[in-house]
């Protein structure tokens, strides 16, 4: 991917990371958002992952446990990078079944949204469906 594909690609990014810390009030949340917005940025394989949107998004579950004893993760900041995909594939906001899933809308594969859940640094057990199968 070239430095042409990416400008159009970070600027939405931006604009969308803007607008969700506008929103927050907390500072180390807004922080988290920031780091996330740089792990996208940064990260080639993940642009072109969000690059790669489908016309229309589907409806996509995913589902997570932190691992046994481990402090750092954080369900809540997951569901705020959950947010953000969702947001940036034009979804409505996130949805919550049940404990520990979530169903947003995605364009691209489901192996595209487990690698960037995993390229932000989260190592939990993620699993990703279609909705309805």
């Amino acid at each position: 991917m070239d430095e042409d594909d990416r400008e159009p690609i970070r600027a939405m990014v931006e604009t969308l990371f803007d607008d969700m810390r506008a929103d927050v009030r907390s500072r180390p949340k807004r922080r988290f958002l920031r780091d996330v917005q740089g792990q996208i940025c940064e990260d080639d394989g993940t642009l072109a992952r969000i690059r790669g949107r489908r016309p229309s998004p589907r409806t996509v579950m995913v589902s997570f446990d932190r691992r046994r004893r481990d402090h750092a993760f954080s369900y809540a900041r997951m569901d705020l990078v959950l947010e953000s995909l969702d947001s940036l594939c034009g979804g409505s906001g996130l949805g919550r079944p049940v404990s520990q899933l979530r169903v947003l809308q995605w364009s691209g594969s489901q192996r595209d949204l487990r690698g960037v859940m995993v390229s932000a640094a989260w190592r939990p057990p993620i699993m990703v469906r279609r909705a309805g199968t």
